[in-house]
């Protein structure tokens, strides 16, 4: 089995932005945010796509631990729980995140490409 390696996505030419919670709720009403979710959000002006990583916050991970140690010991045995504590901590060494991958120029994206466009001008700089 390969070893997995993360590739940050601002290597492969992508520029990370901010999206308020509002606005992504606005674009993608059926893939809310949660609660204790870190979104992170990275574009690419010359594939024309739009990267969206989730993360688990720290103070969700420390919440987990508090509450499902415990019983996560008892239900799947200790090699498991430990196995599953680490991903949760280091999700990115371990893939254990969630990352969408958004066509811009595939159906209705016409708000939503209008509004990276404008965040990917602002962030043109760098």
């Amino acid at each position: 089995m390969s070893e997995y390696t993360y590739k940050s996505p601002e290597l492969e030419g992508y520029v990370k932005f901010v999206v308020p919670v509002k606005t992504h709720k606005k674009f993608f009403p059926k893939g809310g945010t949660r609660r204790g979710a870190l979104i992170e959000y990275y574009y690419n002006p010359e594939k024309d796509t739009l990267k969206i990583q989730t993360f688990t916050k720290v103070w969700a991970r420390v919440m987990l631990i508090i509450l499902l140690f415990i019983p996560a010991i008892f239900m799947q045995g200790i090699p498991e729980t430990l196995k599953d504590t680490k991903g949760l901590f280091f999700e990115r060494k371990y893939g254990k995140f969630v990352e969408h991958v958004v066509f811009m120029n595939y159906n209705d994206n016409a708000d939503l490409e209008k509004f990276v466009k404008a965040e990917y001008s602002k962030r043109k700089i760098f």
